[in-house]
């Protein structure tokens, strides 16, 4: 193709918090453009086509890990088995939800949207993601961790920010009260 890309590409992680929900709800208020419904009239005559930006809806879920003993065999109970997948199915439930949600919120905006679940570490896949869709901005929401949660924790929006490739907009919900 190697023609001019029409619109941006906004990637927007999404997990389960009221962080990310506001992030995803400020950006389709003040900075995506939403598809034209019609096309109209350029200023050179011809008709424009009806574009608009690009939200890709970003989730990443966590990786089920098991030890492995040092003979590399694993041996899990029945019980341990169900649990695991139980709360496979509980996360891919709450990704479902999350998803559906956003998708709906974007569609009432009249903003082009996709989603996109990947496995793994949040750091990784949010850059990876981002380096493989060439996307012209990533925006995640802050949790305002305290600085010693932050050193615990790591934060995600502090590597993303060293390690993406392109413009990032961290997303802070205002204080209440």
């Amino acid at each position: 193709m190697g023609g001019k890309k029409e619109g941006r590409t906004v990637v927007v992680t999404l997990d389960k918090s009221p962080e990310s929900e506001y992030a995803l709800r400020w950006v389709l208020k003040h900075l995506v453009r939403g598809r034209l419904t019609k096309e109209r009239p350029a200023t050179d005559g011809k008709l424009v086509k009806p574009v608009g930006d690009t939200v890709v809806l970003l989730h990443s879920r966590p990786v089920q890990q098991m030890n492995v003993s040092t003979s590399g065999k694993v041996f899990v109970s029945k019980e341990l088995r169900e649990l695991m997948e139980n709360l496979n199915v509980q996360e891919e439930d709450a990704t479902e939800k999350i998803l559906s949600d956003a998708i709906k919120l974007c569609n009432d905006y009249h903003v082009n949207a996709t989603t996109l679940v990947e496995a793994g570490d949040p750091r990784n896949v949010i850059c990876d993601a981002v380096k493989n869709l060439h996307a012209d901005v990533l925006v995640m929401g802050s949790h305002s961790y305290s600085n010693v949660q932050r050193s615990f924790l790591g934060s995600v929006s502090d590597y993303c920010a060293h390690n993406s490739n392109c413009t990032i907009l961290i997303v802070k919900k205002p204080m209440q009260g």
